[in-house]
């Protein structure tokens, strides 16, 4: 008669880790499990987990350069970078929070192409070039001349410009002038200033992974100046106020990417300062002012993106990519304020 093999402890199962690797340790602990042979000690979903960030670190491992460990910087072309789908971003992160199945179409089956830059996109693009690597303006950024595009002559002219231009970023006089004086403004303020004076590399790329779910994770800071201890992140915006500003963060998840990016750079870089959102309007006199985000607001923020995370895992996991809305009636209801304006308008 054949003896039921004996459940295995915490220790013995970790053991299997230091005389294995790579997909053959994840195959063993799938077995250990399918045959009910880990303890109650270690519960199932943990070592699903710790499965999912073994197999995720191995195909890591594969691809990547030796020489470039993870986690750690990053250095990669912005375009290899920017293509590159196989490591979570930020942004990446805010798509799968607003829909699953856009994020599968764009980053998974690739069936949806990405979206091209908006102007506001490129604006901000050439803003960063002016304020954090100023030098390389003539090189990265082409102004345009006013032409007009109406005629056949401006036309052909709008195309030899931009032809000429190559792989430069085009913005147009008016675009220029609002950068230059938003470069101004971030100037006028003296800690900012040192700030982007102190050592420290600009377009930082950083790969790391993460703790919980072992998927692999990438981040660009604007600029890590170490002997300040800040992580610098540049944004734009109408009002530079606390309270709209607060707003904004809690609007656009600038909170959640505060996390994820302090999370990515104590990993990847030992950096353990302060995260600080260089704010400057975009309407004169281009007001600057710097936000250090509280304890809260980055909890939170880390909370909400591990939640996020783990759902990624997990469907990845499972390869289930259907909406979270997907085969029910959803009850909705309107926003409080719709009520209160139709109050409001019948008295």
């Amino acid at each position: 008669m054949n003896q039921r093999p004996r459940k295995l402890t915490e220790a013995q199962a970790w053991r299997a880790i230091a005389e294995s690797n790579g997909f053959g340790l994840c195959g063993r602990l799938t077995r250990l499990i399918d045959n009910d042979l880990i303890g109650d000690e270690l519960e199932r979903r943990d070592v699903q987990r710790r499965i999912r960030e073994v197999a995720r670190m191995s195909l890591s491992l594969s691809v990547i350069d030796p020489a470039e460990p993870i986690p750690g910087p990053w250095s990669i072309d912005d375009a290899v970078y920017y293509a590159d789908h196989s490591r979570v971003s930020h942004s990446m992160l805010e798509v799968f929070r607003r829909s699953v199945e856009q994020y599968a179409a764009r980053f998974v089956t690739h069936t949806i192409p990405e979206p091209e830059p908006t102007a506001a996109m490129n604006l901000g693009s050439v803003t960063h070039i002016a304020i954090f690597e100023p030098d390389e303006w003539h090189q990265r950024v082409a102004v345009a001349p006013e032409i007009n595009r109406r005629t056949n002559a401006g036309k052909q002219e709008w195309a030899e410009f931009v032809q000429g231009a190559g792989d430069r970023l085009i913005v147009d006089l008016g675009e220029a002038l609002l950068i230059q004086g938003m470069v101004a403004g971030v100037r006028r303020n003296s800690l900012a200033q040192a700030a982007l004076n102190a050592a420290g590399r600009c377009e930082q790329a950083i790969r790391w992974i993460d703790r919980a779910t072992g998927l692999p994770m990438k981040g660009k800071a604007d600029k890590i100046a170490g002997e300040l201890g800040l992580l610098l992140d540049l944004k734009t915006t109408g009002d530079v106020s606390p309270g709209d500003w607060a707003r904004s963060v809690a609007n656009w998840g600038y909170h959640r990417q505060a996390a994820l990016y302090m999370q990515g750079a104590s990993d990847a870089l030992d950096f353990h300062g302060e995260f600080v959102h260089l704010v400057v309007s975009k309407t004169p006199p281009h007001e600057c002012v710097l936000y250090a985000l509280d304890a809260p607001a980055l909890e939170l923020g880390r909370l909400e993106n591990q939640r996020l995370l783990d759902e990624l895992a997990e469907r990845s996991d499972l390869g289930d990519w259907s909406g979270r809305w997907e085969g029910r009636v959803c009850p909705l209801s309107l926003p409080k304020w719709a009520f209160t304006q139709s109050e409001a308008s019948h008295v």
